[in-house]
């Protein structure tokens, strides 16, 4: 009897051949363009107390209502589903509900397409044996079950590091441990949304590195990104840094890892704001910060950081003949704005004005050099300590 059976091959080889028309392929299945990825995870990297909670909870609100989040176009209205074991149900009411009042959310828009997963203590999806393999729990399994039972369209995990045993700077053991809940997702066709720490000190914003424990979590999720505070720096650059009761309150969002989006895609930002849910006697009420879209007031609106970190580099390596740029118009060979003409579809005037700021800045100053000529001149230079 057991020599009749056929084995079904795990592994098989096809042959391919290429679509006769591009039209053909099917679009990626972007839950949110740019941010989710229907079976595949979006990493949301940041310190503690950076705000990772709330941006999640807030793009959920938008998932769910189907209602665009900034520039991320959210095609139709979907299934959201949220673990989070860093709060308990009071404060998860206070933050969501802060958030749906500020953003103008109604009890609708939650109906039938907001979900909170509730998860017993320990929240171990996936746990490390006593010899040191790693294996996924019950909890995992049955969360597969009602993911898959309610339809999920994507599923926040937040964070990561409550939710397995594997040590984090073992490579082996964490990519294991992601791959579970990565392959877990797969099946249940659903958009995975994590939030992870950072390393301790600074976090470069779209360093994909900033990731805490080993480096193969980078290897397993599709779609990565940093969260991070303004800089004076940056303070200077946007031309905020008079306020600082303003650039104080910024976050930004910046792309480190996008196997599926071509490079170069724009920082997004984010103010904190104060919501005073009124539940107590005036001056006793609990007040809950909520993250919402800001647009810089600069002279730089929609121009990328990767772009303009692009045309720095021009002008840092200065032209063709060993000459630098300068940022007087009095010269026009040698003129810095130029490039940003040509670069960003600026007009002269809006190219004058962005060198001004990059020079109030001390992103760009002025340096001796000596031209072909052998004349003592002066030209621009980048200070890389105040890059965007």
């Amino acid at each position: 009897m057991m020599e009749n059976i056929v084995r079904q091959p795990a592994v098989r080889v096809r042959q391919y051949y290429p679509p006769e028309s591009l039209a053909a392929i099917p679009c990626r299945p972007w839950l949110a363009r740019g941010l989710i990825l229907r079976r595949c995870i979006t990493e949301i990297i940041g310190a503690s107390s950076i705000g990772k909670s709330s941006l999640m909870a807030a793009i959920g609100l938008h998932l769910a209502a189907g209602r665009d989040f900034g520039r991320f176009a959210i095609p139709q209205r979907c299934k959201f589903a949220f673990l989070t074991v860093e709060e308990d149900e009071q404060e998860l009411d206070r933050r969501i509900g802060a958030i749906a009042s500020r953003l103008n959310f109604t009890r609708e828009d939650f109906k039938g397409h907001f979900e909170v997963i509730e998860i017993t203590r320990p929240a171990t999806l996936v746990t490390v044996t006593r010899k040191g393999v790693v294996e996924p729990t019950n909890k995992l399994m049955d969360l597969e079950i009602q993911l898959a039972n309610k339809r999920i369209d994507v599923v926040a995990l937040d964070p990561l590091a409550e939710l397995h045993e594997a040590e984090e700077n073992n490579n082996g053991q964490l990519r294991a441990a992601v791959g579970y809940i990565r392959d877990m997702l797969y099946r249940v066709q659903a958009g995975g949304f994590l939030s992870h720490h950072s390393r301790k000190g600074i976090t470069a914003p779209g360093d994909l590195d900033a990731s805490r424990g080993g480096s193969s979590l980078g290897g397993l999720v599709r779609l990565a990104f940093t969260l991070t505070p303004a800089t004076l720096e940056m303070a200077q650059f946007l031309g905020v840094d008079d306020d600082p009761g303003l650039w104080h309150n910024l976050v930004r969002l910046d792309q480190a890892k996008a196997n599926a989006l071509a490079k170069g895609a724009p920082t997004d930002w984010f103010r904190w704001q104060s919501i005073d849910l009124k539940n107590g006697p005036p001056g006793f009420s609990d007040h809950v910060g909520v993250l919402t879209p800001w647009q810089p007031p600069g002279a730089f609106d929609g121009v990328s950081v990767f772009r303009i970190n692009r045309l720095l580099d021009r002008i840092a390596a200065g032209m063709p003949n060993g000459d630098f740029y300068t940022a007087w118009r009095r010269s026009p060979e040698r003129w810095a704005g130029q490039l940003l003409m040509e670069d960003f579809g600026f007009s002269e005037e809006q190219a004058q004005r962005g060198l001004r700021v990059w020079m109030d800045a001390g992103l760009l100053f002025e340096a001796d050099f000596v031209d072909q000529k052998g004349r003592n001149r002066k030209g621009l230079k980048v200070n890389d300590a105040k890059r965007p």
